[in-house]
C-alpha cells in the first residue's frame, strides 16, 4: 500500500520552526493499532489522519474524519495537526473549497483559507477554575470559580523550578490542562531555562487524570525588554511553553490547543475582543499564534509550511514494519552545511538521520565510494550502524547501485557494506579496545580480561542511578568511542531486564559535558536462554542481550544501535566460543537482531533493513 506523507511545520512561514506533524493521506480506513505504529515511527508531536466523508476523494470533499495520534496514545484535540492537514488538503492536494469541516472526538472544527499558506481554525473555547493552594493567595479567585489543587501539583511546580516566580494556576477538566502563571517580569531566558522533566512529571502524578498537559504562561510586563518580539519588532501579549509526558511529549513545540485555554485565561486581562498575538517559546524553534475568542469558541489564524512531501525512512536490524530502529536518509548529491543537515535531522526527530554522497562518480547508482554523515536530533555523531545499514538498504535497493560491496569515508576511518541479499546487507566496522573499569568499591572480575582503569567517581553514583548496583558483574570502557558497557547478572530473566528502571533521561548531570561519556549500554549473557525467554520469535537463544542509554546525544534509550556492536563484539568475543554471534537489543515495543562476527581489529555486522517512507524531500 503505497500512502501520501507530508511533514509540516506548523504556525511558522519560516522552515524548522514552528511545530512539525506528519499528515497521512490514507484513501480508506485502518486499524488504530496502525495508526498508532504509524505515529511511534514518526516519533513527531502528532500525525493526523484525515479521511473524506462528503466524497471519496481528498480534492472535492468539504467534509473530512480527522484524529490526531502522539507517538505513544490518540489525542482528542491537536491544533498545529489540524493546521498542518488543512495546508496539505488546500496547498498541497488543491481542495476546491474555501472552508472545510473536520469531524472529530472533540466535536465538528472548521478551517477557512485566509490566504495562500494562512488559515484560520474555528476551535472549542473551555472554561477554567482556579487552584487553591494551602497558604497561597489565590490571584485568580475574582475571575474564576475556585477549587482546592490536588497535593501533587505544587511538586510539579517546584519540580520545573517555578514556585519563586508562581503567580497562580488555573485548570481545565475537559481537556486536563493546567496553566502555571508566572511573574511578569519573567524573561525569555527565564522562560527558556525552564526544565524538561517527563519522568519526574509522570512520577509526581502516573494516572494522568487530572493532568495531561501542563502550561507555563505570562503576560510580559515589558515584552521589548524581555526579549519577548517577534522578527519584525512586534510584541507579544503573551507567551507560554507547554509540557505533555502523559502523551507521550516531553515538550511541545507549538500547542494550538492550549488556546482554547490559554485565551480563555488571558482574555479576562485584556480589552474585551481584542485580537491576541501569543507565542510559544521553544528552543531553536517557536511559533506564533493570532487568537480571537468569541463566546465559547476560538478563531486561532496561522500559518504552515512544507518541509517535505515523505522521505526515505527505513528500519534497520528487522524484517519487520516498526521494528528495529527507523532513520531517515536523505540523498543530496552535494554537501550542505553542517547547519543545514542538523535542522534537517531536528525536523525528522528519528534517533539518526543519515546523508551519504556519492565521491567517485556524481550518482548513487554507479558510486562504489561515499562519504557519510550521521546526525542526531541534537549533533553529529562520529559512527552509526543503523543508519549506515538503512543508508546503504536505499542504495542497493531504491537507487539500484549494481556493485555488491562498497566503501565510505566516515569522522571514524573508512568502512565497507557487502549486499547479502535483498534486504540484507553486511557492514564492516572499526572494533575498539577496552579497559575494565573499576568502579567504586564494586568488584571487578573483567580486569583478568582487560587492562584496569579507575572509573571517575560519578561511575558509581550511574550505577546507583540506574538500579543495577545489586546485578552488576562488571564493567569496560572503550575511550575512542567513549562507550560504557555495564555487565549484568547472567540470572536476570528478560522481563527483569527489562523492567530496569534506568532514569535515563536525568543520567546527563553526572557527565554534563560529556567529557567521559557518550553512551551506556547494560548487557548480559544469559546462563540458559531458553528459561530466561531470549530467543527469537522462532525459538533461537541470542548469545548476549542489550540496552542502550544515550542522552548526551539527544537520545534518552536508543532502539537498535549497531555502533555498539564494535564494543560488546570486543567484549563477548572473550566469553563466548563462537565465531558468529547473535544478539538482541531490547526497546518497548520495537527491539532488534544482529549477527556480529568480530575478526582482529574488525567486526561485520549484518542485519537486514525494510522502507516505510519513501518521497522527495523539499529543503
Amino acid at each position: 500500500m503505497s500512502t501520501p506523507v507530508y511533514i509540516v511545520d506548523a504556525f511558522t512561514n519560516e522552515k524548522f520552526c514552528g511545530n512539525q506533524a506528519a499528515v497521512c493521506l490514507f484513501g480508506k480506513n485502518q486499524s488504530d493499532q496502525e495508526y498508532q505504529r504509524i505515529a511511534a515511527e514518526f516519533n513527531l508531536s502528532e500525525t493526523a489522519i484525515p479521511l473524506p466523508l462528503n466524497t471519496d476523494n481528498f480534492q472535492t470533499a468539504s467534509k473530512f474524519s480527522l484524529r490526531w495520534f502522539t507517538p505513544t496514545n490518540e489525542v482528542n484535540l491537536c491544533g498545529h495537526a489540524t493546521l498542518a492537514t488543512s495546508h496539505v488538503l488546500f496547498n498541497e492536494i488543491g481542495n476546491q473549497h474555501k472552508k472545510i469541516y473536520f469531524e472529530t472526538k472533540s466535536g465538528q472544527l472548521d478551517v477557512e483559507k485566509v490566504s495562500e499558506g494562512c488559515y484560520q481554525l474555528n476551535f472549542p473555547l473551555y472554561r477554567l477554575k482556579s487552584l487553591k493552594f494551602p497558604n497561597v493567595e489565590n490571584l485568580f479567585a475574582d475571575k474564576f470559580e475556585e477549587i482546592d489543587a490536588p497535593p501533587f501539583m505544587f511538586d510539579i511546580i517546584k519540580k520545573l523550578g517555578l514556585h519563586e516566580k508562581f503567580r497562580g494556576a488555573v485548570h481545565n477538566t475537559d481537556t486536563k490542562k493546567c496553566i502555571i502563571v508566572l511573574d511578569g517580569n519573567t524573561t525569555k531566558d527565564e522562560l527558556l531555562e525552564v526544565p524538561r522533566c517527563p519522568d519526574e512529571l509522570m512520577k509526581l502524578h502516573p494516572e494522568g487524570n487530572f493532568i495531561k498537559g501542563v502550561v507555563v504562561s505570562f503576560k510580559p510586563t515589558d515584552a521589548v525588554g524581555q526579549g519577548f518580539v517577534d522578527k519584525n519588532g512586534k510584541p507579544y501579549d503573551y507567551v507560554s511553553r507547554y509540557f505533555a509526558p502523559w502523551n507521550g511529549i516531553p515538550e511541545d513545540p507549538a500547542t494550538g490547543s492550549s488556546h482554547c485555554v490559554l485565551a480563555e485565561f488571558w482574555s479576562k486581562y485584556f480589552e474585551y475582543g481584542k485580537q491576541l498575538y501569543a507565542f510559544q517559546c521553544y528552543p531553536k524553534r517557536g511559533a506564533q499564534f493570532f487568537v480571537n475568542p468569541q463566546g465559547d469558541r476560538l478563531g486561532i489564524t496561522g500559518e504552515a509550511i512544507v518541509t517535505m512531501t515523505s522521505v526515505y525512512i527505513v528500519d534497520a536490524f528487522t524484517d519487520e514494519k516498526f521494528g528495529g530502529n527507523q532513520a531517515a536518509v536523505c540523498l543530496f548529491n552535494e554537501e550542505k552545511t553542517p547547519e543545514e543537515y542538523q535542522k534537517i535531522a531536528s525536523e525528522f526527530n528519528l534517533p539518526v538521520t543519515v546523508f551519504p554522497i556519492p565521491v567517485d562518480v556524481n550518482d548513487f547508482r554507479n558510486a562504489q565510494t561515499f562519504s557519510i554523515r550521521w546526525f542526531t536530533p541534537t549533533n553529529e555523531i562520529a559512527l552509526c550502524g543503523h543508519a549506515t545499514l538503512a543508508a546503504f538498504h536505499v542504495i542497493f535497493h531504491h537507487e539500484r547501485n549494481y556493485h555488491n560491496s562498497l566503501s565510505f569515508h566516515t569522522k571514524s576511518g573508512p568502512a565497507t557494506v557487502e549486499k547479502v541479499s535483498d534486504g540484507k546487507y553486511k557492514i564492516n566496522f572499526p572494533m575498539y579496545p577496552l579497559k575494565s573499569l573499576k568502579i567504586g568499591n564494586l568488584s571487578n572480575p573483567l580486569a583478568e580480561t582487560f587492562d584496569e582503569v579507575q572509573a571517575p567517581d560519578f561511575m558509581y553514583d550511574i550505577v546507583k542511578h540506574m538500579n543495577v548496583e545489586s546485578e552488576f558483574q562488571g564493567a569496560v570502557y572503550c575511550p575512542d568511542l567513549r562507550y560504557v558497557v555495564v555487565v549484568l547478572d547472567e540470572n536476570l530473566t528478560k522481563n527483569e531486564f527489562v523492567d530496569i528502571d534506568h532514569r535515563s533521561n536525568e543520567m546527563v548531570k553526572f557527565d554534563p559535558k560529556a567529557d567521559y561519556l557518550q553512551a551506556i549500554a547494560l548487557c548480559l549473557k544469559p546462563k540458559d536462554a531458553q528459561k530466561q525467554d531470549f530467543v527469537d520469535k522462532d525459538g533461537k537463544a541470542y548469545d548476549y542481550a542489550t540496552r542502550f542509554f544515550c542522552p548526551w546525544i539527544g537520545i534518552n534509550e536508543d532502539r537498535a544501535t549497531g555502533s555498539s556492536h564494535c564494543v560488546l563484539g570486543a567484549l563477548w568475543r572473550e566469553f563466548v566460543a563462537k565465531d558468529e554471534l547473535y544478539a538482541y537489543q531490547y526497546y518497548p515495543g520495537r527491539g532488534a537482531q544482529f549477527l556480529i562476527k568480530p575478526s582482529g581489529e574488525r567486526v561485520e555486522i549484518t542485519g537486514t533493513a525494510l522502507t516505510i517512507v519513501v518521497g522527495k524531500a523539499n529543503f
